[in-house]
């Protein structure tokens, strides 16, 4: 519930996930794919534990790997073809597409905690101007 301390690790994060997305990065159907997945990331909202269960459920009769499913499903890409270039396979593509999923779920965190930190401030801003300049009598 720190959103400094959230803002770190998203920044640490993203420093590691960076040069692994522009590595992979070329013209075609799968960048497209990846490019999505990363603005899906600024945007969705997650899915409720029993949502994702159930279609983790489905999926994984269809690949027979229950954690690439769930990653799948989380990035709504269940119903999605992936495309396998460049001598990639099917584990290594939905790997990838996580961590452009994982960018944009940081990016989206970050601004909500900085947009938590502003509002903080500004309250403190307000409260603090409410002194009245004058003294005043107090009976303690």
């Amino acid at each position: 519930n720190n959103p400094i301390s959230a803002i770190l690790r998203g920044s640490d994060s993203l420093s590691a996930l960076i040069s692994v997305l522009f590595s992979t990065q070329k013209d075609n159907a799968f960048s497209k794919l990846s490019f999505a997945t990363l603005q899906q990331g600024l945007t969705l909202i997650p899915l409720s534990t029993s949502e994702l269960r159930r279609r983790t459920k489905t999926l994984k009769e269809k690949i027979k790997n229950k954690n690439l499913a769930k990653k799948l499903v989380s990035m709504h890409l269940d119903e999605t073809y992936i495309p396998l270039e460049c001598g990639r396979d099917l584990e290594k593509s939905i790997i990838i597409l996580d961590k452009f999923y994982q960018v944009g779920c940081i990016l989206r965190n970050n601004k909500v905690c900085a947009t938590r930190i502003a509002d903080l401030v500004k309250s403190l801003k307000h409260y603090a101007g409410q002194d009245n300049p004058t003294c005043k009598a107090t009976n303690i």
